[in-house]
């Protein structure tokens, strides 16, 4: 291997572990004051919102969605607004998301805000997500909702009615919390 490719490898491995090591940093720091705050502080400001505001974002395949086509035909949708910038934090509630798009009245629906798409696509796929997850690459739908920080969950029923919004959940405690508080919205 000639030197030059030899250099350019290790430049490169080293930018890998000085961007795995902040956002281990991040993280760290993230659920350290996470944990400090009561669950009822965690909550957006969409709190005054009863109603789904209107709004059309394109999956990442291109197909247009407007939010009464999201919510009209299955009983329940939970909308899951998500960043890449706190993506070590959405891993971690991906679990969550998932059971809960495993249940039968339920409809999971992500609105990803990034400015890459093909940035997006690509950690879609690696998260192995598994519901349609729409690009909202100007920020327009999550400032509509008032979302300062995601991951936020928002339930909704099929006339439009928020039924409850929730930010993140880090310990298996508190998704358990959560998966009860959807059950017994729906039932």
């Amino acid at each position: 291997m000639k030197p030059k490719y030899l250099i350019a490898i290790i430049v490169i491995l080293i930018a890998l572990n000085i961007l795995l090591s902040y956002k281990l940093y991040t993280l760290s720091t993230y659920i350290k004051e996470d944990k400090n705050r009561p669950h009822s502080e965690k909550q957006s400001s969409n709190s005054d919102l009863v109603s789904v505001p209107y709004f059309v974002l394109k999956d990442l395949e291109g197909k247009r969605y407007d939010v009464g086509e999201l919510i009209e035909h299955i009983p329940y949708t939970l909308l899951v607004f998500f960043s890449l910038k706190d993506c070590a934090a959405c891993l971690m509630e991906y679990e969550l998301w998932s059971q809960i798009h495993k249940m039968e009245m339920i409809n999971v629906v992500a609105i990803a805000q990034h400015m890459d798409e093909g940035e997006l696509k690509i950690w879609v796929e690696n998260a192995g997500i598994k519901f349609s997850v729409l690009y909202d690459r100007s920020s327009e739908v999550k400032q509509i909702f008032g979302i300062h920080d995601t991951p936020m969950k928002i339930l909704v029923d099929n006339t439009g009615r928020i039924l409850l919004s929730d930010s993140v959940r880090i310990s298996s405690e508190e998704k358990k919390e959560f998966l009860e508080t959807v059950k017994k919205s729906i039932y």
